[in-house]
């Protein structure tokens, strides 16, 4: 899985990583014809991965890890703006993100 082997990279430099599984062991799958993207979508929102996101994060908190970096797939992407906007983490990474959009990300606080 490309996901595991980056955090491989990513750890082997010396940082702690976490690859969370906020799809519930359910990616899309586009050859799934019985569960199309939009209907996938219904039970795989954005909102529930940024709330559970936030848990990680305190849990990563609670362990002392003061400052956070996310990186965000496809569908995660959303959920990292989410969380760089709430100031959950000081890094944020958007590798091939869905559903983001240019109002998404700028605030009209400049201080974000």
């Amino acid at each position: 899985m490309l996901c595991r082997k980056l955090a491989d990279k990513v750890a082997a430099v010396g940082y702690y990583v976490m690859v969370p599984d906020f799809l519930y062991g359910d990616p899309y799958n586009p050859e799934n014809t019985e569960k199309p993207i939009l209907v996938w979508l219904q039970s795989h929102g954005t909102d529930k991965g940024f709330e559970d996101a936030k848990q990680v994060i305190a849990a990563l908190k609670d362990k002392g890890i003061s400052a956070i970096g996310a990186a965000g797939f496809c569908w995660g992407g959303k959920v990292v703006v989410e969380l760089a906007k709430s100031d959950n983490i000081q890094a944020a990474v958007l590798l091939h993100p869905s559903f983001v959009f240019v109002d998404y990300i700028v605030t009209s606080d400049n201080s974000k």
